[in-house]
């Protein structure tokens, strides 16, 4: 089963961070890349505390989730699943 988790990786040059969609399956992991940006204020212990930011990463995840349960992805890769 695939896990879905939203993250940020790297601080931009402006102090903001972009956010991503982890997935991990298979002992694999990748990332969908959002167009959702935090700031440093926004992260804390690692977790993203903005509601709007989380709610709009929640609806894509569901998407994904969706997507992923009408295939057999027990073989697929997390980056097969990204790309999907």
């Amino acid at each position: 089963m695939a896990v879905f988790r939203t993250c940020v990786q790297k601080k931009r040059s402006d102090g903001f961070y972009v956010v991503h969609i982890r997935i991990a399956h298979n002992n694999s992991i990748a990332y969908i890349k959002t167009d959702f940006l935090v700031s440093s204020a926004d992260i804390k212990r690692g977790e993203i505390h903005n509601p709007v930011v989380n709610k709009q990463c929640s609806a894509y995840i569901t998407e994904y989730v969706d997507k992923c349960n009408r295939v057999n992805i027990k073989k697929w890769s997390a980056k097969e699943i990204a790309l999907r």
